[in-house]
């Protein structure tokens, strides 16, 4: 190597440059190596010289604050002793949909029965945790199908709380279920939304939409749609004489059914998730 250096002392300030075998230079402390990888940080000390006094690996996931995630868990069911991976996750908690009512009967204009909400979303970075202790999951249900005469079912909250790991607990809470359609009530209120706490960010769910009465039976021709969740839409409109349809996304609200010469059910709501990623 080339060796360039202020000589101080005696006033001098001039540089003396020259070759310089490894043999001649003096060892520092660092190992030699190869530092940093997909899942390792370089942590590394420079002298005024240009010289690496220090150079060590940290583990990404030690980091708080620092990185991404490369991982990702989907419970689609209750898991009441779910293994911590990593001392830094995400959770993406997501409610059930609201079920749609049925409907009876289409005297005085009865235009079926309106759409089930969609589950509320709460999103948390839940950092500092040991690996292997445990966290509660709880996967809220999608909303119960109404009879012909009764009201759809409200989703089910989902959760991420304490196991032997402390936490402050994520929940959404899940949509709510329609009312049924009936010949007193021509505009049936939308169902509401569910909603997120204790999240870095809480999301409301969307209403499922009204179904409203377009006048004579031959002129009805669709429902109402189910509302939305953070993750997609809830269920399709369906056509005059058609029973609603579940939510197409987690935690999606059922459509409405609509009468025509026949009582019908209503439909489910889609059922919550619980995401994991680290």
């Amino acid at each position: 190597m080339t060796l360039s250096r202020n000589l101080g002392g005696f006033g001098s300030t001039a540089n003396i440059s020259g070759i310089i075998s490894s043999t001649q230079l003096a060892n520092t402390a660092v190992t030699p190596g190869t530092y940093g990888g997909t899942s390792q940080i370089p942590i590394v000390t420079i002298d005024q010289q240009g010289r690496a006094t220090y150079a060590a690996n940290v583990a990404t996931s030690s980091l708080t604050g620092i990185g991404g995630f490369s991982n990702m868990v989907v419970l689609t069911s209750t898991n009441s002793s779910y293994s911590i991976p990593a001392t830094k996750i995400k959770v993406t908690v997501i409610g059930g949909g609201g079920g749609s009512g049925g409907v009876f009967d289409d005297s005085c204009g009865q235009p079926g029965s309106g759409g089930g909400g969609g589950g509320g979303t709460a999103i948390k970075i839940l950092s500092g945790l040991t690996i292997g202790n445990t966290l509660n999951i709880t996967v809220g249900a999608g909303g119960t199908a109404g009879a012909t005469t009764t009201n759809g079912g409200t989703g089910g909250t989902s959760s991420v709380a304490s196991g032997t790991q402390t936490i402050s607990t994520v929940s959404a809470t899940g949509g709510g279920g329609s009312l049924r359609g009936q010949p007193t009530m021509r505009v049936p209120p939308a169902a509401s939304g569910g909603i997120g706490s204790g999240g870095d960010l809480n999301i409301a769910g969307g209403p499922g939409t009204i179904n409203i009465d377009l006048g004579p039976l031959s002129q009805q021709y669709s429902t109402s749609v189910g509302g939305n969740s953070f993750m997609g839409a809830g269920g399709l409109a369906t056509s005059r004489g058609g029973v609603g349809n579940v939510g197409r996304a987690y935690g999606g609200g059922a459509s409405g059914s609509m009468y025509n010469s026949a009582a019908l059910t209503g439909a489910a709501g889609a059922a919550g998730v619980v995401v994991i990623e680290y």
